[in-house]
């Protein structure tokens, strides 16, 4: 009996002495090491203008965590999804024979953020935008429809940018081949304190 409560002593005082060291552990890790990572807000300003003329923006925020690792190869991706399904006739419209197909229409971005050796931030920016063109407007030669129907634009757009904290800079621009009209991708960051 007397060696089975000594074993059951020696046992606890292992296991209190276990806890002891691993809570030590823990605490020396938090306390010792910087967070793995800088947080962000990313701005994002989508703008479409026809000629000087702003006629569309549309801003979006994302917040993404940069690695402070040097020279990390993967980062968190962060991603909007924005937009709805609409129908769109893919034949003659009012005939009793009318059919319909949805499409997605709206805004998907995915941004990946990486903090640099020199202090920027390297954010990999994936835009992609759908909209509708209604039929009854355009029917200017500059923009024209097909049969009546609704055109869908789309603009796409993958690209790097390195910004310091406050600082914006302009992805990619495109004009639209039926219309002319331009859409800019501005790109601004804030690091969260």
């Amino acid at each position: 009996m007397k060696l089975i409560l000594k074993l059951a002593t020696l046992g606890l005082c292992f296991l209190a002495a276990c806890g002891l060291a691993c809570a030590q552990d823990q605490s020396k890790t938090s306390s010792d090491h910087p967070a793995d990572f800088t947080h962000l807000r990313v701005d994002i300003l989508l703008t479409e203008y026809a000629g000087d003329k702003k006629i569309n923006s549309l801003p979006y925020t994302l917040y993404a965590g940069a690695s402070d690792l040097p020279h990390a190869l993967h980062a968190e991706r962060v991603y909007l999804r924005m937009g709805v399904r609409v129908p769109i006739a893919t034949g003659p419209v009012n005939s009793a024979n009318t059919q319909y197909e949805y499409q997605n229409v709206g805004t998907n971005i995915d941004v990946q953020a990486f903090k640099n050796d020199d202090g920027t931030y390297r954010l990999e920016c994936n835009i992609e935008r759908t909209a509708v063109s209604p039929p009854d407007q355009g029917t200017s030669q500059q923009d024209p429809r097909i049969g009546g129907l609704p055109i869908l634009n789309n603009f796409s757009s993958q690209f790097e940018l390195s910004l310091h904290d406050g600082e914006s800079g302009e992805g990619l621009s495109a004009a639209d081949p039926f219309s002319g009209r331009v859409m800019k991708a501005t790109v601004t960051i804030h690091v969260l304190k």
